[in-house]
């Protein structure tokens, strides 16, 4: 094993590694103001049917706001307490106009809408 340790050494050693940027391409603004596909994206869930009008808009004015690029909505229940006056039954005709009034708001927003499909 020994034997083998300093010929891999050397060889490493030697290797030279060369790397090189276009920084021509590369503008200030570009990291003021990233193109959509470089924005991070965040999990958005809808926990136990706790979902209203305003707390959707709300959430995505400041998801626009902060600058967020997309979302992966989800649908869990994982057992979380009613916080809202009436809970919303999943694929229910309201849960349905809620869902549509987040994709249509994010769409307008500029913001990539993706679903999990496993509530």
């Amino acid at each position: 094993m020994k034997s083998l340790i300093k010929p891999l050494v050397i060889a490493v050693a030697s290797t030279s590694f060369t790397f090189s940027f276009d920084t021509t391409a590369l503008d200030a603004n570009d990291f003021l103001n990233p193109p959509s596909e470089s924005k991070p994206r965040l999990w958005w869930h809808w926990m136990a049917g706790n979902v209203t009008s305003d707390g959707i808009a709300k959430d995505l004015a400041w998801m626009k706001q902060a600058g967020v690029g997309g979302l992966q909505n989800f649908d869990a229940e994982l057992y979380a307490p009613q916080i809202i006056d009436k809970r919303v039954n999943y694929m229910s005709p309201e849960w349905q106009s809620l869902f549509s009034q987040a994709v249509n708001t994010a769409t307008e927003y500029g913001i990539e809408y993706g679903i999990a499909a496993s509530p």
